[in-house]
Order: C-alpha cells, then sequence, then structure tokens
C-alpha cells in the first residue's frame, strides 16, 4: 500500500514496512509526520478491501491554505459533510475569479478516471472546464482537490489562509 502527499515539487509516497511508515530516499521512521485536516492525500491499496477509521472533534470552522501565485496544492474538504464549492471556497478574499479561465485560480477534483478542473467567472459562477456549463460540484468528505493559483501577481494573489465556516442546518 502508497500513501501519496503532495508537496510544493510533487508527490511523496510513503508506505508500512517492517512495522513503519516509511518513504523513499530514507529508512527512517516517518510515522510522527503530520498530515493537516486541509491537506489532501491519495491511498493507494495494493492488497484486500481496507476500512479506515478517522476520529476527532467536527470543527465549526477552519483555516485553509492558498498557496502563492502560480503555485499549486493539494487540499481536502476539511469537513466531514459533503460541501459545494461555493461554501467550501472563499472566492470574496485572495482569489482570482475572469471569464477567462487561463486567468482565473482553479480547482481541479478526481472524477475516478481523470481530473475535472473548474474557475469562478466574474459573476461568482463555478464553471466545468470540460462542459462549459455552471457546476457548483459538491464534495464529499475529505475528498481531496488541486487548487492552481494564477500566475497573475498583479491581481494581488498571494500565499496565505481563508477562513471556512461549517455551513449551519
Amino acid at each position: 500500500d502508497n500513501l501519496l502527499i503532495w508537496s510544493s515539487v510533487g508527490w511523496k509516497v510513503y508506505f508500512h514496512y517492517n512495522d513503519k511508515w516509511q518513504t523513499f530516499g530514507t529508512r527512517a521512521d516517518q510515522s510522527s509526520t503530520i498530515i493537516f485536516p486541509d491537506e489532501g492525500m491519495v491511498y493507494v491499496r495494493r492488497g484486500e478491501q481496507l476500512t479506515l477509521s478517522f476520529s476527532g472533534l467536527v470543527p465549526q470552522s477552519i483555516q485553509s491554505y492558498l498557496p502563492g501565485p502560480g503555485k499549486k496544492f493539494l487540499m481536502s474538504n476539511p469537513f466531514p459533510i459533503t460541501m459545494p464549492l461555493s461554501e467550501l471556497i472563499d472566492t470574496d478574499n485572495n482569489w482570482i475569479k475572469s471569464n477567462n479561465l487561463n486567468e482565473a485560480d482553479q480547482i481541479a477534483t478526481w472524477s475516478g478516471s481523470s481530473w475535472v478542473t473548474y474557475y469562478t467567472n466574474l459573476n461568482d459562477e463555478w464553471i466545468n472546464i470540460n462542459t462549459g456549463q455552471i457546476d457548483d460540484h459538491e464534495l464529499l468528505a475529505a475528498e481531496a482537490f488541486f487548487i492552481f493559483r494564477s500566475s497573475d501577481i498583479g491581481n494581488g494573489v498571494a500565499q496565505g489562509y481563508n477562513k471556512i465556516d461549517i455551513p449551519e442546518e
């Protein structure tokens, strides 16, 4: 089995061997590596079916990391509920919206066979790049997705954190 974590330069692959988590390039125990709640990960199971259980408290709000201009980051829906992009990504602060997808910040989700990319237009609508249609895609609890930041530093985009509140029922 492998656990893949996105770093600023690519995937870091962890595997469990000799009763400890290791990564390529070192045999040192990596069990104390912290995976933050907003970080995404990919678990590749090579054996029989496995059930994973996670425990903890449900946050009422979190801060999500946004990489700097021209950077990307794999994060996850940190809430234990399905949330649409419009509730999960604060596009009012530190986010580039545009009617031109090449100028906008983007989100990419894995469909099971390919990445599906979304951006926010100037009307605050999430657009599915594959279909060209308005699509406020819903992310499952803990579902991982990429954030691709525009490389246009003239728009005030900066590395930072945005606060996300859990929606009230």
